[in-house]
């Protein structure tokens, strides 16, 4: 999920990126574990092995405070889940988490993670994708058709985030890399000079 102070230029943006008409952008309203909904703007941009929800928040809650402290950028990482989501939810809260979406019962949960070595807010919902277009089969833009091969964290303990998106994600523990690899490598281009 990327959060975005402007989602029609958001929409554009991503649509010429990846090589589609730009995301209709609908309203939509989301349950908080207050019992209070908050209201934003949403436009899917379909990939061929995901999909990109870019949020406008237009009411109050934890993507408006979010957008406020961090600005336009990525909020959270979506997993799908059809069942047992407050079981998920609670455990994400035992690690750490706190719960700042969905109502209990309910079929999504936000749990916010950003405080932790993981760095983001952890979305669990539906494993079907949302209304939307078809992704795009061919490479026929900058990016589109090509599927997204990864999804880098910066932080300052690469160790202690490596092991919590292993813990979490069940996957095969890795040692980080150094990073930039030898010889010059200049992030964004021109930076040190």
């Amino acid at each position: 999920v990327v959060i975005t102070p402007d989602i029609a230029k958001a929409a554009k943006g991503y649509g010429d990126i990846f090589g589609i008409p730009a995301p209709a952008v609908q309203n939509a309203e989301y349950e908080l574990p207050n019992g209070k909904k908050e209201k934003a703007k949403v436009a899917y941009v379909p990939m061929p092995n995901f999909y990109i929800a870019v949020v406008q928040p237009t009411g109050k809650g934890p993507m408006r405070d979010h957008l406020k402290k961090f600005g336009l950028g990525i909020w959270a990482l979506g997993v799908g889940k059809d069942s047992d989501i407050d079981a998920v939810r609670a455990e994400l809260e035992a690690r750490g988490g706190k719960w700042t979406g969905g109502r209990k019962g309910g079929d999504f949960a936000w749990v916010d993670l950003r405080h932790t070595p993981l760095g983001a807010t952890i979305v669990v919902g539906p494993t079907a994708r949302p209304a939307m277009p078809a992704a795009p089969t061919t490479h026929a833009s900058l990016f589109g058709g090509l599927n997204i091969s990864h999804i880098g964290f910066a932080n300052t303990d690469a160790a202690a985030s490596a092991k919590m998106i292993v813990d979490i994600f069940g996957m095969k523990p890795v040692e980080p890399r150094v990073f930039p690899p030898k010889g010059p490598f200049q992030y964004p281009p021109n930076m040190w000079t």
